[in-house]
């Protein structure tokens, strides 16, 4: 394997590896704001019962 080869090679690694964090990233951010917006509905449902 010469040298562009494995600097090429590296550079691909570094971008997959990016974009898996990116995408792991991304996909937390989903999910907690999915949570969040499920324990905010939850929670107005508890204080909606509580009002009545």
């Amino acid at each position: 394997m010469n040298r562009s080869n494995q600097l090429a090679a590296s550079i691909m690694g570094g971008v997959l590896k990016v974009n898996l964090h990116l995408l792991n990233l991304r996909f937390g951010l989903l999910t907690y704001f999915h949570e969040v917006r499920v324990v905010d509905s939850f929670s107005r449902i508890v204080n909606g019962y509580r009002e009545e």
